[in-house]
């Protein structure tokens, strides 16, 4: 075809192709600008499947506007009969290519899990599943990754295409639900999402084998090798690659703000310049050291006070006393309490009596990085309980407000 004009698109050279379409680079004749003309295979024009899967790609991907979604500029056909969708031509490589060269970093790798959460977030909005998350159809291109090949998606209140209990989609991919050839809802996608962050950060799919019978078993009964991740991201793998569908991520929206939390600001979701949000953190119930126990009422106090503190700095969120005061830290590490209470930093403390002295340690926790940033101890003779609480409270504030300045 190299040569030909299609349309008004002039055929310049073939950029590959697969089982279900060539794609070839064109030029808009019209417009003067370059395009990518995806076609059915010839040999595969007739079938009338496949013919309804295209339009229901075009009608998918041409129905969003979103920056991480390949926009549809048109759809003909050829005068031999072939389907096309003409595309916006993007310069640059699959993800699949990059991740051919090794891993990523876990902040590249998440800024593009991000990316492509933020277009299948757009896709589910307008009642449209994905269904074949993948390396091979994420376009990393200048402006950002850019989800390609709807050819698959189901739209909310579309005709099925398939039989009833046949899997639709790539195997390495799908999610166990898809598998047993039960109906995928947008948490389908979220799996897919899960295991195409995974293969960024280790190199390999969550599950392999020597064949595909072996794959499905592997993906319905057991669990991935660990990534290596922090334990916060971690946390966001399981999560999104848990086998029963009611234990993942509700929606790819509650997945992003996960995502986020990694990466530790806010973004626009977008490949331009983002903003760092406002530090985050939570405060935790001190802990009664004591021999006798009987500090609890202190414990509380400071807490309380330094709250209270925290929540006139500016730019500063804080937690709820509600929620973080319901917090067990002896059950929990600190990724997870930073996950339930949205807080990049924890401050813990402890409190100490002997005789008429009092010591209270407390330290600021990195939940991004997993590390203790800072720590400090505060030994009192108990004169004044509150003017203790209200000196010892002020100079760990303005401590933390320095250390927090610094860290951001």
């Amino acid at each position: 075809m190299i040569g030909e004009t299609v349309s008004h698109y002039l055929v310049e050279s073939r950029l590959g192709s697969g089982g279900m379409a060539e794609v070839y680079r064109a030029r808009d004749t019209r417009l003067d600008r370059p395009v990518a003309l995806k076609f059915l295979p010839a040999g595969r024009a007739g079938a009338e499947e496949a013919r309804r899967r295209f339009m229901i790609e075009a009608r998918s991907a041409s129905a969003l506007d979103h920056p991480h979604i390949c926009t549809i500029y048109d759809i003909g056909e050829s005068e031999d009969g072939r389907l096309f969708i003409a595309m916006a031509f993007y310069s640059g490589e699959t993800l699949e290519a990059r991740i051919d060269r090794g891993p990523l970093s876990a902040r590249d790798a998440c800024e593009i899990a991000l990316q492509v959460a933020s277009g299948l977030a757009e896709a589910h909005r307008h009642g449209i599943v994905h269904r074949d998350v993948k390396p091979a159809n994420i376009m990393l291109a200048d402006s950002g990754a850019k989800i390609l090949d709807f050819g698959i998606a189901k739209l909310a209140g579309s005709a099925r295409l398939t039989r009833e209990g046949v899997a639709v989609g790539t195997i390495a991919y799908m999610a166990p639900e898809s598998l047993q050839g039960r109906e995928a809802d947008a948490r389908g996608d979220v799996w897919g999402l899960g295991a195409l962050l995974y293969e960024m950060l280790t190199g390999r799919v969550p599950f392999s084998a020597s064949n595909e019978a072996a794959v499905m078993r592997a993906i319905l009964t057991r669990s991935p090798k660990p990534s290596g991740a922090s334990p916060v991201l971690q946390s966001v793998l399981d999560r999104a690659l848990t086998k029963e569908v009611d234990d993942r991520y509700p929606s790819m929206d509650a997945l992003i703000a996960d995502l986020r939390k990694v990466l530790g600001r806010t973004t626009t979701l977008h490949a331009v310049p983002t903003v760092a949000p406002s530090p985050s953190i939570a405060v935790l119930p001190f802990v009664d050291l004591s021999m006798e126990q009987d500090q609890e009422f202190f414990c509380w106090g400071m807490a309380e006070e330094i709250l209270h503190l925290l929540s006139q700095v500016p730019g500063l969120r804080v937690a709820s006393r509600t929620s973080s005061f319901q917090i067990s830290p002896k059950k929990l590490d600190s990724a997870e309490i930073g996950r339930r209470l949205g807080a990049s930093w924890l401050l813990e403390g402890s409190v100490r009596k002997s005789g008429s002295r009092i010591r209270v340690m407390v330290r600021l926790v990195d939940v991004i990085q997993d590390h203790q940033r800072w720590s400090e101890r505060y030994d009192r003779e108990i004169e004044d309980v509150l003017a203790i609480q209200d000196e010892i409270s002020k100079q760990i504030v303005e401590a933390l407000e320095l250390t927090l300045r610094k860290a951001t």
